[in-house]
C-alpha cells in the first residue's frame, strides 16, 4: 500500500517536473510582486465598506477575489437590525464590486468615463431625477482604501450613480468610483428583512 503511494508521488513529480521543462508552464512577475487591486479591495472593505456602516449594521460576509493580475472583485453581505417604517424587521445589504487597477490616472479616468455614461456624477451626496442617491463620504474618503494600499491621498475622488431598481421592500443602485489609479464599480442593494 505504501508502495503505490510513493509510486505516486513519483509520478506526479516526474509530471510536474517534464511540463516545467517543456515549457507548459511559465512564471510571471507584477511590479510590486502583488496584485494591487487585491491590496485596494481588501482596504476598500476594512477601511470604507465598513466605515460606511451604520450603528446597527454590521458585516455577515465578505469576499475578495483576484481577477486577472490587475483586478479583484469583492462581495459584501450586511445586516442592519434598526427598524423603521419601511424596514419594520431590519434590512440586508450586499456589495457586489469590481476593482481594477490601472497604469495611470489618465488610463483610470477613462475607463471611468466610459462606465459613467448615464449615471450621475455625485461628490459625496447627489441626486437623480426625484430620488436621492447617496455615496457615503467614507466609500470615496481619500484616507480610506487608496491611502492604506498607496500611503497617499488620493487626488482624483470622482463618483457616479443611478438607481437601478427602486421598490417599496428593496432598493438597488449602480455606482462607479474613482480613486487616482483605482476604478471601483458595482452594484449595492437594501432588502427588507
Amino acid at each position: 500500500m505504501q508502495l503505490k503511494s510513493i509510486t505516486a508521488i513519483i509520478v506526479l513529480s516526474l509530471v510536474v517536473a517534464s511540463l516545467l521543462v517543456s515549457g507548459c508552464t511559465s512564471s510571471t512577475t507584477s511590479s510590486g510582486g502583488q496584485n494591487q487591486a487585491m491590496a485596494y479591495a481588501t482596504a476598500f472593505v476594512n477601511d470604507n465598506i465598513k466605515g460606511s456602516l451604520g450603528v446597527n449594521e454590521t458585516i455577515v460576509s465578505s469576499s475578495v477575489v483576484e481577477n486577472g493580475t490587475d483586478g479583484a472583485r469583492l462581495t459584501v453581505s450586511t445586516v442592519n437590525t434598526t427598524r423603521d417604517a419601511f424596514y419594520t424587521n431590519g434590512s440586508t445589504g450586499k456589495y457586489a464590486l469590481n476593482i481594477k487597477h490601472f497604469s495611470s490616472t489618465d488610463a483610470a479616468t477613462a475607463f471611468y468615463n466610459e462606465q459613467s455614461v448615464g449615471y450621475t456624477p455625485v461628490g459625496s451626496y447627489g441626486s437623480a431625477g426625484q430620488f436621492s442617491i447617496s455615496i457615503n463620504q467614507s466609500l470615496i474618503n481619500p484616507r480610506g482604501a487608496y491611502y492604506t494600499v498607496t500611503g497617499q491621498n488620493a487626488t482624483v475622488n470622482s463618483a457616479a450613480a443611478k438607481i437601478t431598481n427602486l421598490s417599496f421592500v428593496s432598493g438597488e443602485s449602480s455606482y462607479v468610483i474613482q480613486q487616482n489609479e483605482f476604478v471601483t464599480w458595482g452594484s449595492t442593494s437594501t432588502t427588507m428583512k
